[in-house]
């Protein structure tokens, strides 16, 4: 069995104009951080220490308020934000790890925006970070 569009399908193909649409939808992705001050990847973050973050489109352009370096209690889902980031590059984020962050495991979270956009993105690291 075979279909054969009728002629009113046919002629109207050659009125439609493709373009090709990139699909993705474009987040902060996070492959590693490592810890200068426990001297250890994905796994133990140190208060006050310095954490450097890898990744990719990890920039933080400031378009919003709520742009940042997130960590995220486990245990109660409070958020405490990395109030100096050092290095903003796309693909490193250095920064301080706060100071008050109190024992437990943590998520990282990036938020950002892209360029001349005002819609918040958000790349979530996977492991768990725990501070001792």
């Amino acid at each position: 069995m075979s279909i054969i569009p009728k002629k009113s399908v046919t002629g109207v193909t050659d009125e439609i104009t493709l373009r090709r649409v990139d699909g993705r939808q474009i987040t902060p992705e996070i492959d590693s951080i490592y810890d200068w001050s426990s001297t250890t990847n994905n796994d133990i973050i140190t208060p006050d220490g310095v954490l450097e973050v890898t990744g990719t489109n990890l920039k933080i352009l400031s378009n919003l308020e709520e742009e940042g370096v997130f960590f995220v209690s486990q245990s109660d889902d409070s958020e405490t934000e990395a109030a100096q980031v050092r290095t903003n590059e796309p693909k490193t984020l250095t920064l301080q790890i706060p100071g008050d962050l109190a024992a437990g495991t943590y998520r990282l979270e990036v938020r950002n925006t892209a360029y001349n956009s005002n819609t918040l993105r958000t790349g979530i690291f996977a492991p768990v970070l725990t501070v001792e």
